[in-house]
């Protein structure tokens, strides 16, 4: 597994071996950046950054994790939050916390990002913003709410929510069995981080700074 870790002066991308959480390579980023989003390619074997206000996505070879350069970030996007594969093999879907998804193409001679189409987000016909980490199953985008407590499936031809799953089961064990705290979460550390498992069809899911993992299947 893989995890893109927050923060200035703290930002940093891990390689761990699942579920033992035995760390395999870790990078420690440069304190200028405020790590966000990560999603590898396959077919450049490339795996990108976004970082938070800095305009700039870093790329490491996959799965080796050693970096190789930094483009810049699509103009379009205002910030970089959640970012994931998409439908194709070069394609990436990706977050800045309003309520689009942002389809981005990779451009192989020189590693560039570049939006090809954007997918506006709907609940109810209400455009649904604050659009966060995400992942994409092969079938659908599983996403959640920047300060939500559940995750939302989304169809990616229409951008329309079509399930909601309630995550605060999770939220009150980070609360009771670990170092969350009521207060911790008003400020920010909140459910945050999704990974999927194609072989059991599960999700991980976790918050910021959270002491938990939580393996899920979505009924």
């Amino acid at each position: 597994m893989y995890e893109s870790g927050g923060l200035y002066s703290k930002s940093t991308l891990t390689h761990m071996e699942w579920p033992s959480q035995n760390i395999i390579h870790k990078i420690n980023l440069e304190q200028k950046y405020f790590a966000e989003g990560i999603a590898a390619c396959f077919s450049n074997n490339i795996l990108y950054q976004l970082t938070y206000k800095e305009k700039e996505i870093l790329l490491y070879s996959f799965p080796e994790m050693e970096y190789k350069n930094k483009i810049k970030m699509p103009n379009e996007m205002r910030e970089g939050w959640g970012l994931c594969a998409g439908k194709e093999k070069d394609e990436l879907f990706a977050t800045d916390g309003s309520d689009k998804i942002f389809v981005l193409k990779i451009d192989k001679n020189n590693n560039e990002l570049n939006i090809i189409s954007q997918i506006k987000v709907t609940k109810n016909k209400k455009s649904l913003y604050s659009l966060n980490e995400l992942i994409f199953d092969g079938e659908y985008i599983y996403c959640n709410v920047y300060f939500s407590e559940s995750i939302y499936k989304i169809n990616p031809n229409n951008g329309e929510v079509i399930n909601v799953y309630n995550m605060k089961p999770l939220i009150d064990h980070a609360i009771k069995k670990g170092k969350l705290t009521l207060a911790r979460l008003s400020m920010g550390d909140v459910l945050n981080g999704i990974v999927y498992i194609p072989e059991k069809a599960s999700f991980i899911l976790t918050g910021k700074l959270w002491d938990y993992y939580y393996e899920v299947v979505f009924d």
